[in-house]
């Protein structure tokens, strides 16, 4: 490792590093700092605030806790793949039997997009971050598009449409009906 990687490496790890001041410092610091508030008032304001922040913690998890099992309740086909893309969804495929898509996927006998479907729904219900191992929004939308243009059933009515025949040719059994028409 030479002494730019190495300067690269280290600017990486001070930039990965929490700030354990802003960690250690309460809601009154910050307000006596910032703002020059007396510390009287500060701790009171911070006491206020903390707890309002705690208040919209706790809703907010019970309205995601709710959805969740509204959910699950009233899943439409496999109990497992909901919960499987839920877990894939907030991270928790570790926890797993099979902890990638691909090994889940084969382990419950349906492909790695459903599970991967499943997951975007959970992400898009709970209003998660796209997990690293999803394709962006954009790259689903090219591939949904590629798909639509060269889907099977297309290209069934593109040869339907073209014959490879002469089309010119009678029908088999047609040239007994005009030779009848021309005899009679």
């Amino acid at each position: 490792m030479n002494d730019q990687e190495f300067h690269d490496a280290a600017d990486l790890a001070v930039q990965d590093a929490p700030d354990f001041a802003a960690l250690m410092d309460t809601t009154a610091d910050y307000l006596c700092e910032r703002w020059n508030i007396p510390r009287l008032k500060a701790e009171e304001l911070g006491a206020w605030h903390d707890a309002q922040m705690d208040l919209a913690s706790e809703s907010a998890q019970s309205g995601a806790f709710a959805r969740v099992i509204g959910v699950l309740l009233h899943v439409g086909g496999d109990m497992r793949v909901a919960v499987y893309g839920l877990a894939f969804a907030t991270g928790m495929n570790r926890l797993l039997k099979w902890p990638t898509m691909s090994a889940a996927a084969e382990g419950l006998g349906i492909t790695r997009a459903a599970i991967s479907k499943r997951a975007i729904q959970w992400e898009d219900l709970l209003g998660l971050k796209r997990s690293a191992h999803m394709k962006s929004e954009a790259a689903r939308e090219k591939y949904r598009q590629a798909q639509k243009k060269n889907h099977w059933r297309k290209a069934s009515l593109k040869i339907a449409t073209e014959a490879p025949w002469e089309t010119d040719v009678p029908a088999p059994g047609s040239e007994d009906e005009e030779d009848q028409k021309k005899v009679a």
